[in-house]
Order: structure tokens, then C-alpha cells, then sequence
């Protein structure tokens, strides 16, 4: 009877301490934070992007975007306005984010051109973003123009721009505006953004590469 009463307290010895392991690691489980999707389209208040554009002809402009505010929307996403500017503004554009797309809601052409809003807003990337995804938009664009527009992740692709050199994903967007057919091709890099563009139409052909970005990690 001892040397069954002794088995008994060893096996509760033996026990427990799993047992208390096991809640432990069940707590900390549960009060592990799920990784975040990379951003690839980043957009913080003060936060700005300098590239430059350059047309087939030779002819090359400097590009400045500017995040110069954020809001609430109504939905719980995120309204967040980008200046650009070539050096004085040339547009204000507004965008949100929700769990499955970056969305283009508004432009506002600074100097007296006008404001027109997007219905449905138009997305420029779905997220999360990953190689194969595909996504479309028909809506209208400055002077009540008719766009349609399909997009793709086709794949990844490393390349280097005067800012440095980016691991990306690359989004092929294929555009019928107005009887004119425009291929557009953008590289995004997560945490960075877009970080280079080039634009396929006829006799208008051109690229934009990141130069330069105001959260650039130092060496």
C-alpha cells in the first residue's frame, strides 16, 4: 500500500508541471500578435518621395510627392491626401486603405483645374499583394472620359533605381481611355512604395524612377 501511495504522489509530481507548461504556452499563444502584411504602399503624414520622369523624346522632369494629410473616413479606413509637385503643386490625390485593396478616391488639379471624385474608387493595388492577383476598374476620369482598366501581379523582380536597390512586385495595368490603349508597368517595393513606373502608349512612352525618399534608412 506505501509503494502504491508513493506512485501515486510521483505521478502528480510528474504531472502537474506539464500541465503548467502546457497553460503557459497556451497563454502565450494567445497573446501573440499575428505577423503584419509588408506595405507596400506606405503613406504617413510628412512623408515624401522625389522621383524623376523622363519622356522617350529625351525631355526629363523632377517629381515630388508629399503626404500632407490623414482622416477618417466614415467606412473606419483611412483618408490620406499626396501633394505632388514638379516644383509648384500639380495635384492633390486621396487615398484609402481597407483590408483588401489601396484605393484612389479623389483628385484635385491645384491651380483652378478642378476636382473630380471616383465612384467606385479606383484601386490601385489589391491587397495583400502577392504574384498571380488580379483586379479591375471602369469608372470615369477628367472631363467625364470613360476608363477601363485590368491589372496584375505578375511576379517579383529585383532592380536597382538612383534611390538603391528594391526587391519588388511587379503590377502590369493594361488602360483603354478614351479610343487610346496605355500599358502601365510598376514596380512596388515593401515599406518603400512605388519605385519605378514605366508608361507604354503610342508615341508617349516614358519612365519615372525613385530618387530619393525622405525615410530612407541611413548607412
Amino acid at each position: 500500500m506505501r509503494e502504491w501511495r508513493q506512485r501515486i504522489r510521483f505521478a502528480a509530481l510528474t504531472v502537474l508541471p506539464l500541465t503548467a507548461l502546457t497553460v503557459l504556452l497556451v497563454a502565450a499563444g494567445a497573446g501573440a500578435k499575428p505577423k503584419s502584411a509588408p506595405d507596400f504602399f506606405p503613406l504617413r503624414v510628412n512623408d515624401w518621395w522625389k522621383y524623376r520622369a523622363t519622356q522617350a523624346s529625351g525631355g526629363s522632369s523632377e517629381l515630388l510627392l508629399t503626404v500632407v494629410s490623414d482622416q477618417r473616413e466614415t467606412d473606419g479606413s483611412d483618408r490620406r491626401c499626396v501633394e505632388v509637385s514638379s516644383p509648384s503643386p500639380l495635384t492633390r490625390d486621396c487615398y484609402s486603405k481597407t483590408s483588401s485593396a489601396v484605393l484612389l478616391r479623389e483628385q484635385e488639379y491645384l491651380g483652378g483645374g478642378g476636382r473630380i471624385s471616383l465612384e467606385p474608387p479606383r484601386p490601385l493595388l489589391k491587397l495583400p499583394i502577392r504574384p498571380g492577383a488580379a483586379w479591375s476598374w471602369s469608372g470615369t476620369a477628367r472631363a467625364n472620359v470613360r476608363v477601363d482598366e485590368s491589372s496584375e501581379v505578375v511576379g517579383a523582380e529585383k532592380i536597382d533605381v538612383p534611390a538603391g536597390r528594391f526587391q519588388t512586385l511587379k503590377v502590369v495595368t493594361r488602360i483603354e481611355q478614351g479610343g487610346v490603349s496605355v500599358t502601365k508597368t510598376s514596380w512596388y517595393a515593401a515599406g518603400v512604395g512605388l519605385v519605378q513606373q514605366a508608361t507604354q502608349s503610342s508615341g508617349v512612352d516614358s519612365q519615372t524612377v525613385l530618387v530619393d525618399y525622405s525615410f530612407k534608412p541611413k548607412r
